[in-house]
């Protein structure tokens, strides 16, 4: 035996007591809405998990499934192993006691690993506890789990960072296909049909504008402005919300480590099912397979009767069509069945992005303000806004200090506290310094080309450092701001350019272009019935008139 069963026991046992005051203090000092309260959450939770390992393996000793505990038991009472295969011995003396006391010793000289383990500073009950807990959180932290968990925009989970998710639903073809089209329409029904072909198109195409990342992160769980033709069968728009759940509940997790997810996800899919059964989802009242432009043979919805009128007669409908007839009844039910299962899915998902929305509202509006108030701030500028501060020794601070009222909000508030908690770090390049108050490594420094200015001067010759900052704040608001001092519409025309000179000089060429491109409704002649030619405004007015 290199270690006894019954002082392993009495570690876990010590280990739960040191746990269970810590987890109180740190209860008593979380604040909601304290910068600090997402990092004791999650120490927090490591602890309970902690506890919940301890009391497994304390409840494995002492059912001792396989005897060692007792064994340990009778050689501290003095029954050797070699007493125990003897029936005959059914009593123990002092002399059997010593003899196992003496024989444990050798055995903890003759191992040097377990010699080396002895040696230890002679420390208080209090101070055993906190070495104990410092150990464990030392072991949370020191993989940089935060940085891992968040990305930079997300800010320790202040924020969300949906700019992929945007680049997604912008791509969606079907959807920006019907924005074009309806686009198109709403002009035609504005009188753009009194222009030559040429000149409406490049009408339509300038009008259509993709939303920006703003107006996105505002309106991107109001899915019933997305029309149903878009969503049905459409494998782009079925991963893109799939993904969108994915983010927003994992996000949800990880900001708020100590609430039962699991919990609340099953609550959430059993609201919507009760209304599904109730069918009081709005944008799901009418199933796909009843919708008036849906082909069952090739079960296909579509946005238009000329679509439609054209799908049937193509050489796929009739030969699906010849399918479909040919099949059983059951076969026929099933697409149905098939259809609507699809429905639901796709309602269930749009329906649980939309409730864990509101449990972010919080976050959302948090990232709204960020960008319209700061999106334009430098790499340089951003790091000096940071919070920087020793996670170890914060939450260090709180456990050994049980008397001092609000020590994490002094510590976490004041800027004075901290600038003590940061360590002094080289840092002779000068680099950027990342949400672990350390710098950046120079590859991604240089992988960024954080290093490189870009300055515009529309912005009044400001900064941005880095590809990505300056290619982003062409839609951002300085950049928008500008130009509308100019008198310019911040349009894709203008995208790389940062030069007043030359933004003024392609706007007034692309103002030629649309005069000459336009046609001059002076020009435009009318017929009367008489056979009389006259111009578009004689004819109106001699029209109001009733003189014609």
């Amino acid at each position: 035996m290199s270690r006894f069963i019954l002082e392993r026991c009495r570690e876990l046992h010590e280990e739960m007591e040191c746990l269970e005051k810590s987890i109180a203090l740190l209860f008593s000092k979380l604040k909601q809405g304290s910068k600090g309260s997402l990092l004791i959450e999650i120490v927090i939770k490591f602890l309970a998990q902690k506890m919940q390992k301890n009391a497994s393996d304390i409840l494995s000793i002492y059912s001792d499934s396989s005897g060692k505990r007792r064994s340990e038991i009778s050689f501290l009472g003095g029954i050797s192993n070699n007493d125990k295969n003897n029936e005959d011995s059914t009593s123990t003396s002092k002399d059997d006691v010593w003899k196992n006391y003496y024989e444990r010793i050798r055995s903890i000289k003759a191992s040097d690993k377990d010699l080396n383990s002895l040696i230890e500073p002679k420390l208080t009950k209090k101070n055993i506890c906190q070495k104990i807990i410092e150990n464990m959180i030392n072991d949370v932290f020191t993989s940089d789990i935060l940085n891992l968990m968040f990305t930079l925009e997300e800010d320790y989970g202040n924020r969300l960072d949906m700019h992929h998710l945007y680049i997604q639903f912008i791509n969606i073809k079907k959807i920006h296909d019907y924005k074009i089209s309806n686009t198109k329409s709403y002009n035609l029904n504005n009188g753009a049909e009194i222009l030559p072909l040429s000149s409406t198109k490049k009408a339509i195409n300038k009008t259509f504008e993709s939303i920006d990342y703003v107006t996105y992160l505002g309106s991107f769980e109001k899915f019933s402005s997305i029309s149903r033709f878009c969503k049905y069968r459409n494998n782009e728009y079925e991963y893109y919300i799939n993904k969108l759940l994915e983010y927003l509940e994992q996000f949800f997790i990880k900001t708020h480590p100590l609430v039962d997810s699991i919990k609340i996800r099953s609550r959430f899919e059993s609201e919507f099912e009760s209304k599904w059964l109730d069918n009081s989802i709005p944008e799901w009242c009418t199933p796909s397979h009843k919708m008036k432009f849906y082909s069952i043979f090739t079960d296909s919805l579509f946005s238009s009767e000329g679509i439609y009128s054209s799908h049937i007669q193509g050489k796929k409908y009739k030969r699906e069509k010849m399918k479909y007839l040919s099949s059983s009844i059951e076969e026929q039910n099933m697409r149905i069945q098939n259809s609507i299962a699809y429905d639901k899915s796709m309602a269930k998902t749009e329906f649980l992005i939309g409730k864990y929305c509101i449990l972010l509202n919080v976050e959302r509006n948090n990232t709204i303000d960020y960008l319209h108030n700061t999106q334009s701030r430098t790499v340089r500028e951003f790091t000096e806004k940071l919070d920087h501060f020793n996670i170890i020794e914060f939450i260090n601070n709180i456990l050994s200090n049980e008397n001092t009222q609000d020590e994490e909000d002094k510590v976490l508030d004041s800027d004075e506290d901290i600038d003590e908690l940061e360590e002094n770090i080289h840092n002779p390049l000068g680099l950027p310094v990342g949400l672990d108050g350390k710098p950046v490594p120079y590859w991604l420094f240089k992988l960024h080309g954080l290093g490189i200015e870009f300055k515009c001067e529309i912005c009044g010759n400001y900064s941005y450092w880095g590809r990505r900052a300056f290619e982003r704040h062409f839609q951002e608001s300085r950049h928008s701001n500008g130009l509308r001092t100019l008198g310019i519409p911040n349009t894709s025309h203008f995208k790389e350019i940062t030069k007043i000179k030359d933004a003024q000089k392609l706007y007034e060429k692309l103002s030629r272009n649309v005069e000459a491109n336009t046609f001059n409704e002076q020009e435009i002649e009318m017929e009367d019935t008489k056979g009389n030619i006259l111009s578009l405004k004689s004819y109106q007015d001699l029209r109001h008139q009733g003189l014609i």
